[in-house]
This record gives structure tokens, C-alpha cells and sequence, in this order.
């Protein structure tokens, strides 16, 4: 259903193809999501080095796309902002498109016109913090609240939205295998080389976010191997023992080398060494794309990127493509 859906909907786009222009506009939104681990964001180098002005905590910057006929007619809008959807909480019962789907809602009400509230590096950006997890009493509001805020700055950006893209349109698309990516020294605390390594979940997952759920109160959030004992081989004998049963899955044996690439997490279930039908539980092999529209890149990233990860990566494309005319680029996460 949802494969012919989107296939669908590409096709009907396509057959409704017409002249016209894109035009883009920035700007910041307040009061719209804060950081939940500030003292990991405070061990970033980039904090360290300027303790005085430090980077802010939240990446706050909205882009809006406007798409327009020739004849002036508006057709559409696309917009990244980095935060969680997460208003709504696990006591909701019932689909929905939380704080970005209200705020998708009330513009095209507004506008009438197709809008879509896209996320960016909002791996570290809760809606919830200094609020609570979401109770399913205040839910409601809060949605509307941070949805409402969204969609204020994007009617704004939307009607003043007067830089047009143009150039080139291209993109590039490449598989890499994210479980055995070469992590140069200059990026190590090791000062050497290191790697990346299969996906494992940690002993911390299980408490759920302090912001936005709750989990087992077993092990708690930031738990590390110091500060537990733990014991990865029996782990993996108890999941060893359950996995085959309840899923038909094998838990194979985890080398040291394994265990230590993950260090300071204390290992609860290696999700990318478990495989069902010979592809691990927890994909490795993903694909990167850039996405050109003029002086516009779009970075589709397959997964959730912190605030700080979003910036390296902006900057790093900005800094290769800067000097071919891209000026603008959007981390779109999830893509």
C-alpha cells in the first residue's frame, strides 16, 4: 500500500509537470524544541574551544522551498526544521502526525496549497524538555503549540520568500557500508586510526528518554561499562537461548574487538551481527545522496543526526561545493 502510494504519487506529478520557478528563504525559530543532552553537546570540540561563545545548542534554522507556476500561481512548499515529533507519547493510542502534522495541516488549510513539514538533525532536540514526557493529558496542546510555532515562521518565510534557485539540477547516490567505515586519527580520542563497527544496542536504550517516553527502570540513560557489571557473552548465551524460539533468529558470538569498537556501551543485543534471512536485524549498507537544485543541496541521510553531527556535515558539502555556486544546503534526516 505504501509502495503504490508513493509510486503513485510520482507518477501523477510527473504527469502534471508545468513551467515554473523555486524560491528559497531562511530563518531561525524560537521557542520550538531544546537540546536534551546538553552535556554531551558540552564535550563537542567546537564547545570546548570557545567556552565564551560557544555554538548554540539547537539548530534553529527553518528552509522553506516555495514552488511557483509561471504565471505566478503558488503550487506548493517544502521545509526542514530540526525537532522531535514526540509531543504526542506513548499513552496515544491513535495515528498521528504530531507537532509537524498540525502545522502541515493549518498551512495547507491556509494556503491551499501542498506543504510538507520535513525533520533535519534533531537527533539531540526534544519538544518535551523543562516539560515533562508526554502524559496523554497536555499532549494535545503541546502538539498544537510547537505545530502552530512551525507553521507561523513557514507562512512568514513562504510569503517573503523572494532568492530564486537556478543552475544545475543533479544528484549523486552511493551504498556504503556503515558498519566498516575508516575513521581517520585527526577525528579519534585514541589518536589512531579506528573504525566503525555492526550496530548494538546499549543497556542505556532500556529506560526509554527522560524527555519523551518511559522505559524499564533497569539500567539508566548514559549507562556505561564502568559504571555496571556486565557481562556481553552472557547476554549473549540468555539471547542466544530466546531468539531462535521467539524469532527464529541466532545470536552469533561477539569478538573483543566487537565489544571494544563499542566502547563505553555496555552491549545489550548486537543487532547487527543477528541476522534474519542473511541480512542483519539492523541494516549496515545504506544509501547517502546529494541532491542539487541550483545553489541548493539537499544531504539525504538515512538516519538521526544530532545538532552538532548536522553542522560537521553542512559544512564539510558547503565547503567542497561552496566554489560551484551552492550556497544553501539542508540535512534531510530519515531519507
Amino acid at each position: 500500500c505504501i509502495v503504490s502510494g508513493i509510486f503513485q504519487s510520482i507518477v501523477n506529478a510527473h504527469g502534471n509537470k508545468t513551467e515554473g520557478t523555486i524560491k528559497i528563504a531562511t530563518r531561525d525559530v524560537d521557542e520550538c524544541g531544546k537540546n536534551r543532552s546538553r552535556k554531551a553537546y558540552d564535550n563537542n570540540d567546537e564547545v570546548k574551544a570557545n567556552p565564551s561563545c560557544p555554538p548554540p545548542p539547537e539548530f534553529k534554522e527553518m528552509t522553506l522551498l516555495k514552488f511557483t507556476k509561471s504565471n505566478g500561481e503558488a503550487l506548493g512548499s517544502l521545509n526542514w526544521f530540526a525537532v522531535h515529533a514526540t509531543n504526542f507519547g506513548q499513552k496515544n493510542k491513535l495515528i498521528t502526525g504530531d507537532n509537524k502534522g498540525y502545522a502541515e495541516e493549518l498551512f495547507e488549510k491556509d494556503k491551499g496549497v501542498i506543504s510538507a513539514f520535513a525533520n533535519s538533525c534533531c537527533g539531540d532536540i526534544s519538544p518535551n524538555v523543562d516539560l515533562g514526557i508526554p502524559d496523554g493529558i497536555h499532549d494535545f496542546k503541546r502538539a498544537t503549540d510547537f505545530g502552530k510555532t512551525q507553521y507561523d515562521k513557514a507562512v512568514w518565510l513562504f510569503n517573503n520568500a523572494n532568492e530564486e534557485l537556478s543552475g544545475s539540477i543533479d544528484f549523486r547516490q552511493a551504498y556504503i557500508d556503515m558498519s566498516n567505515c575508516a575513521i581517520s586519527e585527526t577525528y579519534t580520542t585514541s589518536g589512531k586510526d579506528e573504525r566503525t563497527w555492526p550496530a548494538a544496542l546499549g543497556l542505556g536504550m532500556t529506560s526509554g528518554s527522560s524527555e519523551d517516553s518511559v522505559g524499564f527502570n533497569v539500567w539508566a540513560e548514559g549507562t556505561t561499562r564502568d559504571s555496571v557489571e556486565h557481562d556481553p557473552e552472557l547476554i549473549r548465551k540468555v539471547l542466544g537461548q530466546m531468539l531462535p524460539g521467539l524469532f527464529g533468529l541466532a545470536c552469533p558470538a561477539m569478538e573483543q574487538e566487537y565489544i571494544e569498537g563499542h566502547a563505553e556501551k555496555p552491549i545489550l543485543a548486537p543487532l547487527g551481527l543477528i541476522k534474519i534471512f542473511g541480512a542483519p536485524v539492523a541494516p549496515s549498507i545504506l544509501p547517502l545522496q546529494l541532491i542539487r537544485l541550483g545553489s541548493l543541496i539537499i544531504i539525504a541521510h538515512p538516519g538521526e543526526m544530532t545538532t552538532m553531527a548536522g553542522r560537521r556535515m553542512r559544512k564539510t558539502i558547503l565547503d567542497i561545493l561552496g566554489g560551484d555556486g551552492v550556497q544553501h544546503a539542508v540535512v534531510a534526516t530519515y531519507a
